[in-house]
């Protein structure tokens, strides 16, 4: 039987997906898939019976959060099927999940969820967050992240808790080094790229000034990366880990399971690679 797939994507992304997810679709059709790209917001999930269906560009579910959650839960309701699974992207996209990985050892720099200002200012009594980052837990692409000192009150003025933030221990290491990521399909490990931000941002997005780079990180460093993918549930079809490099060490920012870039117009054959981890499923 033929495999149907459909890449979800945004309304106010092209209506065909971003470039990337072209060459996605072309890859899942040579390998004999029938593959397209639907709107989340505007597709039932009756529509959607027997299709297997690939969280990719969603990036407006932090505006529309409960109404993207029931869509998600519609879809399995309906006999589709998501990819990731539900239970990867429902333990993962709200990011306090950081805040379990660290207590269960893995490493992640020093991380709370703040609900109130109350509990902002409080934090900044403790060292490790003397200089710090602050975002949204749900969210995406660093839209809302901002850069806290604990001695600067102007740095975190006007915060809005209308979505519980998370606080992170900054690493100075992001601003030589930049902010690796790493990219895995079914757990194996496909490409790695470095992102830098503009001279005094720490926001590494291309769509904030940033620049990527591939590279070619030594065998240590992969098994690292692939080391945090042990902290989900399941193994995911696909997953971007972003870290940054300290010393020897990684330390992770986030652990992409949801709708990352995937940077297949940068390392020539990731689509290819993608759509094979997809046909296995």
């Amino acid at each position: 039987m033929t495999a149907t797939f459909a890449l979800a994507t945004a309304r106010d992304i092209h209506p065909n997906g971003p470039k990337e997810d072209a060459l996605i679709l072309a890859a899942l059709r040579e390998r004999g898939a029938e593959a397209r790209t639907i709107v989340w917001d505007e597709t039932a999930p009756s529509a959607l019976t027997g299709t297997k269906v690939v969280i990719r560009t969603t990036w407006n579910y932090q505006e529309h959060f409960p109404q993207f959650i029931k869509w998600l839960e519609g879809v399995e309701r309906a006999g589709g099927s998501l990819i990731n699974p539900k239970a990867l992207l429902l333990g993962t996209i709200d990011k306090r999940y950081l805040v379990d990985f660290r207590a269960r050892g893995f490493a992640v720099p020093e991380t709370i969820a703040c609900t109130t200002l109350a509990e902002l200012e409080a934090a900044f009594k403790d060292p490790a967050f003397a200089d710090a980052v602050l975002k949204p837990v749900v969210g995406g692409g660093a839209v809302g992240l901002r850069r806290v000192r604990a001695k600067d009150p102007a740095s975190w003025a006007g915060v809005d808790f209308a979505l519980p933030q998370l606080l992170q221990r900054f690493l100075p290491e992001i601003e030589t080094g930049g902010e690796l990521t790493f990219v895995f399909f079914g757990g194996i490990y496909s490409h790695a790229v470095r992102k830098r931000g503009q001279p005094g941002d720490i926001r590494v997005q291309v769509d904030w000034g940033g620049t990527v780079e591939v590279i070619q990180p030594p065998s240590a460093l992969i098994d690292q990366a692939a080391h945090f993918l042990t902290a989900l549930s399941e193994m995911p079809a696909y997953a971007r880990v972003d870290v940054v490099e300290v010393g020897d060490n990684l330390q992770l920012m986030e652990l992409e399971v949801i709708e990352p870039e995937l940077f297949c117009l940068y390392v020539p054959g990731t689509a290819e690679r993608f759509a094979d981890a997809l046909m296995a499923l």
